[in-house]
């Protein structure tokens, strides 16, 4: 539901997220559907499905299911996920870079010791010109070596591995890209870019990229 709230999105996003093939995320979403948590809003070019969360879905999507977590447990899943941060900058294959990590919520409120999530917002650029750009994120799709159900998920993938990556499996760490800023004015920047010396940097007028 957290991956599918902020804008509609098409099956491979929850193959990804759920470790599946297409075809058994595509069953698990028409179940949803059924329930009453998504609903089909759109096609594309290809004729595929594209699913967002209805009112039942976002109340489902904000809801935390996981044990609660020590601000220690949360401390050092922040300092992993900014290695991984400096780890992806440096590389010089990748498309895209991250240029902001900012933390928000409980994590900030030094009295909580048990945390239910912790909350991260990123901002993702485009780190190239048009045409490299293009060329290295079509590169890391070739290397995937697995099939796609349509144009846009191809086109999707390298952003949804950043995602995944960033997240390392870890069901505490929630990423958004959202402008956190109309939400709270509780919020800190942990990571910038401008001063990452092994970093990439981004070319001078890079666009923004909301995860997929």
């Amino acid at each position: 539901m957290k991956a599918f709230r902020t804008s509609p999105k098409p099956v491979m996003v929850a193959a990804e997220v759920l470790d599946v093939d297409d075809a058994i995320a595509e069953e698990v979403l028409s179940r949803f559907v059924e329930a009453g948590y998504l609903e089909i809003t759109d096609r594309d070019a290809d004729g595929d499905n594209w699913w967002f969360t209805t009112v039942r879905g976002n109340a489902l999507a904000a809801a935390s299911f996981s044990k609660p977590i020590t601000r220690a447990t949360a401390t050092r899943n922040l300092e992993g996920l900014l290695d991984r941060v400096r780890a992806y900058n440096a590389d010089r294959t990748k498309p895209y870079s991250i240029t902001h990590v900012t933390v928000f919520g409980s994590y900030l409120d030094e009295s909580q010791d048990r945390l239910g999530d912790l909350d991260v917002a990123i901002e993702v650029v485009r780190r190239l010109p048009h045409d490299e750009f293009t060329q290295r994120r079509d590169a890391l799709t070739a290397a995937a070596d697995r099939y796609f159900g349509s144009y846009v998920e191809r086109l999707l993938y390298p952003l949804r591995q950043l995602v995944l990556y960033l997240r390392d499996r870890k069901s505490t760490i929630s990423i958004t890209s959202e402008d956190i800023s109309q939400l709270t004015d509780r919020m800190s920047v942990v990571y910038d870019i401008k001063t990452d010396k092994e970093a990439e940097q981004p070319h001078e007028g890079a666009t923004v990229e909301p995860l997929a």
